[in-house]
């Protein structure tokens, strides 16, 4: 954004992500600034223009998961590219996303995920650090 009187798109668009027609959207930031975006979505228009090295975007677009975009911001200055992560796990078409940032004992930051998983669960995934991979919760 130039200034706070005038909308301006950000550099989210740039990945043409194309959600679901059901899909809900749970943003979180960082104490660092980084922003991450879940959502649940189809694949984007064109994987190889936004991100060429990932092939995980050629996943089927009925496949339902749930995937995190991410940037860093520093105020209102874009830091760094915004990136699509690997696919995080399966959810019912259309489900709420829940998303929130946890600080555990040793003062690490983590992201967890709140779903209906396909079953009609709801089902609750954190990144392990530990095993540098999603998990879900116990």
């Amino acid at each position: 954004m130039e200034d706070r009187d005038n909308w301006k798109h950000g550099n989210l668009h740039k990945l043409k992500i194309c959600l679901g027609p059901t899909s809900s959207i749970a943003p979180v930031r960082l104490p660092d600034g980084t922003i991450f975006v879940h959502y649940q979505g189809q694949l984007n228009e064109s994987p190889s223009d936004a991100v060429p090295q990932n092939n995980y975007l050629k996943l089927d677009p009925r496949t339902n998961f749930i995937q995190k975009a991410y940037g860093l911001y520093f105020g209102d200055v874009f830091k760094k590219r915004w990136e699509i992560s690997p696919p995080i796990t399966r959810a019912i078409p259309g489900s709420s996303i829940a998303a929130v940032i946890l600080c555990d004992a040793n003062g690490q930051h983590g992201t967890h995920i709140y779903y209906q998983d396909p079953e009609l669960y709801l089902r609750e995934h954190y990144f392990d650090r530990s095993v540098d991979r999603w998990v879900l919760g116990e």
